[in-house]
């Protein structure tokens, strides 16, 4: 009985959530997306709306769901446990370059009657079996299409794979070093020494990348051959990972229309005034600032970086295509927050996706050194991808109005009864970010409540939790009185 009242629950969620995404295309008289079209959707590269964004997350969650209700338990655990195959097909093919392959020999990316795989492989010089048991299993998840008998096309998610395309930059760097790395992650995280430690080189990125391992109290002990992420990605020898990364990292940014939803779900116009300065820090080249920059006509922007990275933003800044008065309210400061902070009494303070990267009492000192700066107008907002609960939930009035962390009046926003109140399955590209974070450099994404305990040790009050359009949250923080 309980296992049909959830089928029917989840039932009406699809059903509603699919006619609110077509009534919402109809509205804005967009087209619906096409699976097998190559070009993108236009809401592919542009934030949708707010209604067609909560629709959709629903429908992803209640699909998600639907399949782990009515699906064998031992064949959905099994079948996920075999996982692994995806990244590396997706290597192999984004190697290899079978989406180019395709486009080219099909005449155009406009054509879809498909490449015999004797051609692709005559392409690749490689087995035609092989390729074409690997490109069946991709096209079995809808990433390219085998439109007659091995005869394979593009389509919508294959076209992201091409030469150029950001994507591509993503899944050849994430499938060949996450990847490896992954399979360390048990063997770490279940040692008594590295399993408990906050150092980065105890991470299973480090212990998957040692050359030559020396046991010593744990699994490597100090091992002096060891290197961290960020140092192994600067080494020699590594100069196409690099670019990789920097690709994987834009794509990540421009990904559900980039910052647009960020822009336009926070009050950024409350900071816009002749006198306006905003800060932020870790800033990297300068991305968030030129974004926000679009919709700032009188705000002053400090960014604030290693002086290599001010270096390589200035020049980005000069390239780009803000104005001569943006430019001109632009300034790049060399800074370290781990000491005191030399801007005081900022109107705006931003630290986006830079404490995830950082231990507890770190974090504090960064907060420290940024509140001691701030005036009590001040204000400083982190932007961070938020862990959430994925707690269950009952199809009853009280679980409606139940937020995903019960101790604060401020949530991400919870999902509909009777999904996962964090959307489940919709959630996935931030729960695998939250993965990330401990394989690569033993960093932690955090909850809400943990952020605010650390920020009420710095001497920081929780003003407002802002939930965008993007896979991140706004916390608004002020001086604690």
């Amino acid at each position: 009985m309980e296992s049909s009242s959830v089928i029917d629950s989840l039932l009406f969620l699809i059903t509603n959530s699919t006619r609110t995404l077509q009534y919402e295309l109809a509205a804005a008289n967009v087209p619906e997306p096409n699976l097998s079209a190559t070009e993108a959707h236009p809401w592919d590269t542009t934030t949708p709306p707010r209604s067609y964004w909560d629709a959709r997350k629903t429908l992803l969650g209640a699909l998600g769901m639907m399949a782990a209700v009515v699906q064998n338990p031992q064949e959905r655990v099994m079948t996920d446990t075999l996982l692994y195959h995806r990244p590396a097909a997706l290597s192999f093919v984004t190697k290899v370059g079978v989406a180019d392959i395709i486009a080219r020999l099909e005449g155009g990316l406009s054509s879809s009657r498909g490449v015999h795989i004797e051609h692709i492989a005559h392409e690749t010089g490689l087995s035609a079996a092989k390729i074409a048991i690997t490109m069946r299993y991709l096209c079995s998840h809808h990433i390219f299409e085998e439109v007659a008998p091995d005869h394979f096309s593009n389509n919508r998610l294959s076209a992201t794979l091409l030469e150029g395309e950001l994507t591509k930059g993503f899944v050849e760097l994430w499938s060949d070093v996450s990847l490896k790395a992954s399979i360390k992650f048990s063997t770490v995280l279940a040692d008594p020494v590295a399993g408990n430690s906050i150092d980065s080189l105890d991470s299973p990125f480090a212990e998957a990348f040692t050359e030559h391992p020396q046991p010593r109290n744990g699994i490597n002990g100090r091992n002096p051959s060891k290197s961290d992420y960020w140092h192994f990605l600067n080494s020699p020898g590594n100069e196409d990972r690099l670019k990789l990364f920097a690709h994987g990292m834009r794509a990540n940014s421009l990904m559900n229309g980039g910052g647009k939803g960020l822009l336009w779900d926070f009050p950024w116009s409350r900071f816009d005034h002749p006198e306006s300065v905003i800060v932020e820090l870790g800033s990297g080249i300068g991305h968030l600032c030129m974004q926000i920059m679009q919709v700032l006509k009188y705000a002053h922007f400090q960014n604030q970086d290693r002086p290599e990275v001010c270096t390589e933003g200035e020049k980005i800044i000069a390239r780009s295509c803000l104005s001569a008065d943006q430019k001109s309210r632009i300034s790049l400061l060399p800074h370290d927050f781990f000491v005191k902070q030399p801007v005081t009494g900022a109107s705006l303070y931003i630290l986006s996706n830079v404490l995830h990267d950082w231990e507890d009492s770190k974090v504090i000192t960064i907060l420290q050194n940024t509140r001691n700066a701030m005036s009590p107008a001040s204000r400083l907002v982190l932007i961070e991808a938020l862990v959430s609960y994925p707690t269950i939930q009952h199809d009853t009035e009280e679980s409606m109005s139940t937020v995903s962390n019960p101790s604060h009046p401020f949530n991400q926003g919870v999902a509909p009864a009777p999904l996962l109140s964090n959307y489940g399955v919709a959630n996935s590209y931030v729960s695998h970010q939250h993965m990330e974070m401990i394989l690569l450099g033993n960093a932690m994404d955090r909850n809400i409540d943990q952020y605010l305990f650390l920020a009420g040790k710095a001497g920081l009050h929780l003003v407002d939790v802002y939930t965008v359009r993007r896979h991140v949250s706004v916390v608004e923080l002020r001086v604690a009185e």
